[in-house]
């Protein structure tokens, strides 16, 4: 019996013969082995769903933990904005009180010139 070649004929010398109605009935219909693999297809497709709905499973919670982290991570911009703006807005009051603290030491002394100026300058009116 020659028949023209199927893609269930050109497989890999490594699948098993018996696989072939997996991929492709026609052609393992062809090779008169319908009857003995449709069983053991039905059998790797129930294995097969078997090992792929815990699959689908744990990527459907990994999704849902996707989502969940993804507004996590939201919340935490929105954190980390607020901080900055509020971490720039203390550095700018810092930079003021230094200013001021500079001011506020200088007065003393400022003071002390002005009045010995003052003094030194009635003494020396007085003296003329």
């Amino acid at each position: 019996m020659t028949s023209s070649p199927s893609y269930s004929q050109e497989l890999p010398k490594w699948e098993n013969i018996n696989e072939r109605a997996c991929y492709d009935l026609a052609g393992a219909k062809a090779l008169k082995q319908y009857e003995l693999t449709c069983r053991q297809c039905a059998e790797k497709l129930q294995l097969t769903e078997a090992k792929i709905v815990p699959l689908n499973e744990a990527v459907d919670s990994l999704k849902g933990m996707h989502q969940s982290l993804t507004a996590i991570i939201a919340r935490n911009n929105k954190t980390i904005t607020r901080q900055e703006a509020l971490i720039d807005r203390q550095t700018s009051l810092l930079d003021e009180a230094e200013v001021w603290s500079l001011k506020g030491a200088a007065l003393p002394w400022t003071i002390t010139a002005v009045v010995t100026v003052a003094a030194v300058s009635f003494s020396l009116g007085l003296s003329y």
